[in-house]
């Protein structure tokens, strides 16, 4: 349920917190997931992009969360301390899809770390020849979590919309597994203050900060896919830009999840879906390290307005125009100064 704005907070500061519990059922015309809950969910979406959840199960106790979730970012920081020349065999073709790196951020990628296909497992064989299973049933765990979480909030906006069972969006669909890409994604972030000896682990001392201003480590950004679910460490940064335009501050508490939407939901909704720009602000002597899926079509699906949002003759015509998803990767890695205005930017707008 949705907590109500303090006396101290205005309607556009208010950020939405939720708590969703797991359904018997993750297809949605078989569970007891209410429409006004559902319905929280799009009005946070149209009114922000994001909103924070915490996500359990009934059997699921506190202390086992808290165990998955440290066991996580021990998993993240051997990761990031293997040798470069390791973490580069993490490559692909697809942008986005692949290791990543800069001065002060990088980033690796496993699509579908969650099935039964084997893409995780080759992952940690890649970085471990001489095996790791802690970190595989670690990252299989966490991202089976993840995906879960993410098909329950493309399904609850799906019924709040009422167009159960009939788009990709929806997990109860047929095609929708053939149609979409989930990428589990792991991310360190370096503190501005750290020096090389800096190992990630959260156990610098950054009680004396305060006074320092922040440093930008990721530049503002959409994301393009449908929706991200993401998870930190105790270090915050993330800032997220309102519909109405306002920098405001994504500080989960411990164990919540940070829900983004994506450009490919904006032009599903046709632009009632806001996709917020973010960044990533840091200050203080201990790195930042994040998790998420990103869900999003694959690379040679079309993205385009959904026929339940548009009506000609009320005055709502589409205001995207149908395009290739791994076209719209591309053009986004190549031009990533125009993150404001990348879908006009994109040619996609209909100006008919």
């Amino acid at each position: 349920m949705a907590t109500s704005p303090s006396p101290s907070q205005s309607p556009t500061t208010f950020i939405t917190h939720l708590h969703i519990k797991k359904p018997s059922s993750l297809y949605a015309n078989q569970w007891s997931i209410s429409t006004l809950e559902c319905q929280k969910v799009q009005k946070a979406l149209e009114t922000h992009g994001f909103f924070l959840v915490k996500y359990h199960d009934d059997q699921e106790q506190e202390q086992d969360e808290c165990s998955l979730l440290h066991e996580t970012f021990s998993s993240l920081n051997q990761l990031f301390n293997l040798p470069r020349e390791t973490k580069l065999k993490n490559s692909s073709l697809p942008p986005y899809y692949t290791y990543f790196r800069t001065t002060v951020y990088e980033t690796l990628a496993v699509v579908n770390s969650f099935s039964s296909s084997g893409q995780l497992l080759s992952f940690t064989q890649l970085m471990w020849p001489h095996g790791n299973q802690k970190f595989y049933e670690t990252m299989r765990r966490m991202s089976g979590k993840l995906i879960e979480l993410s098909k329950i909030i493309l399904c609850m906006l799906c019924k709040s919309y009422g167009v159960i069972g009939r788009t990709e969006l929806d997990h109860s669909a047929a095609d929708h597994e053939a149609t979409m890409d989930p990428l589990f994604r792991m991310m360190k972030y370096s503190a501005p203050l750290s020096n090389n000896n800096n190992d990630g682990d959260g156990d610098g001392d950054g009680d004396n900060d305060e006074d320092e201003e922040p440093i930008l480590r990721l530049t503002p950004h959409t994301d393009q896919n449908f929706v991200t679910v993401l998870c930190q460490n105790e270090v915050d940064g993330l800032m997220c830009k309102s519909r109405d335009g306002e920098w405001m501050k994504v500080n989960p508490s411990p164990g919540s999840f940070i829900v983004l939407a994506g450009d490919a939901l904006r032009v599903w909704s046709n632009g009632r879906i806001h996709a917020p720009l973010h960044k990533v602000m840091m200050k203080g002597k201990k790195d930042r390290l994040s998790f998420g899926m990103f869900v999003g079509p694959k690379g040679d699906k079309v993205v385009e307005v959904f026929d339940e949002f548009v009506d000609e003759e009320e005055g709502r015509p589409a205001i995207f125009k149908p395009f290739i998803f791994l076209d719209y990767l591309n053009f986004s890695l190549e031009n990533v100064c125009r993150a404001e205005t990348m879908l006009d930017s994109f040619e996609c707008i209909n100006s008919a």
